[in-house]
């Protein structure tokens, strides 16, 4: 596919356009709990234990909750380079440095939960 990217950009809009019409929100969900899971075991320090809550784990490890600006909701990169200080590539967490690579899945995953909000919204609105 790399050597005949006119193909693949086909495949990739076809599969787009599948998904578009045939993925229920339920599956939006388990493909994004699947990624998330992904990150997390790449990620995370240690499990939850089963008698503890997530929000007291995250407390204990020094975790800090991050408020998005009221303005932009979906701009989480500029939220996150707020709470830093700095843009994202240049954000360092010990010995590890955001790479371009992991700011393009960390925008796949905020594109697809922005999608899922919008779907949810146009679910619950009142039918006319």
């Amino acid at each position: 596919l790399q050597s005949n990217d006119d193909i693949a950009r086909r495949i990739a809009r076809q599969g787009r356009e599948l998904a578009l019409t045939r993925m229920r929100f339920e599956d939006d969900l388990c493909y994004v709990w699947r990624a998330l899971e992904g990150i997390s075991r790449a990620v995370g320090p240690e499990p939850v234990p089963k008698n503890v809550s997530v929000e007291a784990m995250l407390v204990r490890l020094g975790y800090e909750q991050l408020s998005l600006p009221a303005k932009n909701k979906s701009d989480l990169e500029g939220a996150l380079a707020t709470f830093w200080g700095k843009p994202l590539v240049e954000v360092k967490a010990g010995s590890r440095t955001m790479s371009a690579m992991g700011l393009s899945i960390l925008r796949w995953l905020w594109q697809r939960m922005e999608g899922l909000r919008e779907r949810r919204e146009a679910l619950e609105a009142p039918k006319a």
